[in-house]
């Protein structure tokens, strides 16, 4: 029988360790906060894709709110990457020193990388039966 640890992913830009210890070793924890990440985030770059475009007056504080949100579930399951990410983007818009635009699209990237390799992962998990 396959132990824990030999199937923990090892995804870029997440400190495994910080996600074993938030999940308390059970990696069927993490494969609900996983598909959590994905049902709530799974299209959110293309969502604030298209406000920033349409240059809406609420989306300065909406944006700062929703990166505020996403920092906070990254940073639980040991994206840290990405939540360094959402925190500098979000306190930069606070302080004007970035675009809506250019913050989605630096987070939207990460978040969108990160995405792809946890599908990546399930995928070959349930190409190998486990």
């Amino acid at each position: 029988m396959m132990s824990t640890a030999e199937r923990w992913p090892a995804l870029r830009g997440m400190d495994m360790a910080a996600a074993r210890a938030c999940c308390g070793d059970s990696l069927g924890l993490f494969n609900r906060l996983l598909l959590l990440l994905q049902k709530h985030y799974g299209d959110w770059t293309s969502v604030w894709l298209a406000a920033a475009s349409a240059n809406d007056p609420a989306l300065h504080s909406d944006l700062c709110a929703s990166l505020h949100k996403l920092r906070g579930s990254a940073s639980t399951m040991g994206a840290n990457q990405l939540a360094m990410l959402a925190t500098q983007f979000e306190q930069s818009l606070k302080e004007g020193e970035v675009r809506p635009l250019e913050a989605v699209e630096r987070v939207g990237e990460a978040l969108d990388q990160l995405l792809l390799e946890v599908g990546e992962w399930q995928a070959s998990e349930q190409a190998s039966g486990a």
